[in-house]
């Protein structure tokens, strides 16, 4: 494995990770909502999501660079 693809797998382990936290603030949004903080925890919610549909389009760009990395070779 060269070293471009290396640094590629380092992005998407990274990108990954970022996901699965950002999922797990999520779920404990949603494990404490209450009506006195709905509008807090929808506003931090739309936040999110948004940071899961950016990451989710940047773990398909590095799924492909990968994959043409290694077909590369």
């Amino acid at each position: 494995m060269g070293s471009e693809t290396k640094e590629l797998v380092t992005a998407q382990k990274r990108a990954q990770k970022e996901h699965r936290q950002i999922s797990s603030t999520i779920n404990n949004l949603l494990d404490s909502l209450t009506m006195a903080n709905r509008d807090l925890v929808d506003q931090r919610l739309t936040e999110l999501k948004a940071r899961l549909r950016e990451l989710d389009g940047r773990l398909a760009e590095l799924d492909h660079l990968i994959l043409s990395q290694v077909q590369i070779k």
